[in-house]
């Protein structure tokens, strides 16, 4: 039987990131996730320490005059707390991806979150996880040191989506979110003028490119800066030079004769 013709134009298989699809670069081959959705994952996670003291001051509606009571709708008085804040202040347990308990509303407790990843992580690798209550700067730290192994396993995206969602939700509450600035210098990689920063008051954690997706540390976007501050310009060419046309050549040659007191 004879066979067909193999095409010698086939394209290689390209791997992708398992949470934004994009192609993986050549250094990222041993990976399931990509550098730029690892740094977002790193990120959330030193964030949502910094965001419990916030949520705190959101836990009690505005203070009523003593012994009034806000009125809710209706001429109801308010609840004490809030109810969406103490679920996400308070304990819970659970693993990743299991849903709320029946009692609670919206996203589960900070807390549940972050211990039901532990626990996932513990039992698939060998590592102790932390014992007894903890804050949760210790649960996030724990995590984040296990990132580099996780990001090579194939469910990174429900992390990656689980503290993407629990942040989110934590910012409406709060208001408090990072501040995004366009950068005026062109991306490294793509050439467009897409780099946004993203960081807190002064501080940048990163640039990322809203068109290639690429992400600079802060010091590769200073490097970056200077390279293109010192980088040579182009050589002159002959528009760049000054040439005087034959008809201006002449007019020239007769203004100076007349400054010289020449006479035709």
């Amino acid at each position: 039987m004879r066979r067909a013709p193999r095409r010698a134009d086939a394209e290689p298989a390209v791997s992708r990131c398992v949470v934004c699809s994009r192609p993986l670069r050549p250094d990222e081959a041993h990976r399931t996730a990509c550098h730029r959705c690892e740094h977002h994952i790193r990120a959330w996670l030193r964030e949502l320490p910094l965001q419990l003291p916030i949520l705190e001051v959101f836990l009690h509606p505005s203070a009523p005059r003593p012994g009034t009571g806000r009125p809710g709708p209706g001429g109801r008085p308010a609840p004490p707390v809030r109810a969406d804040v103490l679920n996400l202040l308070g304990p819970g347990a659970g693993r990743p991806d299991d849903g709320p308990d029946g009692d609670q509303s919206g996203p589960r407790p900070i807390a549940a979150v972050l211990g039901a990843w532990i626990r996932f992580i513990a039992e698939r690798r060998p590592a102790a996880p932390p014992t007894g209550p903890q804050a949760p700067l210790h649960l996030t730290r724990w995590i984040a040191t296990h990132i580099d192994w996780a990001v090579r396993q194939p469910w990174i995206a429900d992390l990656h989506r689980e503290l993407r969602d629990l942040v989110t939700h934590i910012r409406r509450i709060t208001g408090v979110e990072p501040r995004r600035r366009p950068s005026p210098l062109p991306c490294p990689d793509c050439s467009a003028f897409a780099l946004v920063a993203t960081g807190w008051a002064n501080h940048v954690d990163h640039v990322e490119c809203a068109v290639c997706g690429r992400l600079l540390s802060p010091a590769a976007y200073e490097a970056h800066a200077i390279a293109g501050r010192t980088a040579p310009g182009p050589e002159p060419g002959p528009a760049d030079q000054e040439v005087y046309p034959d008809d201006r050549v002449d007019d020239r040659a007769a203004h100076e004769g007349e400054e010289g007191g020449e006479k035709p």
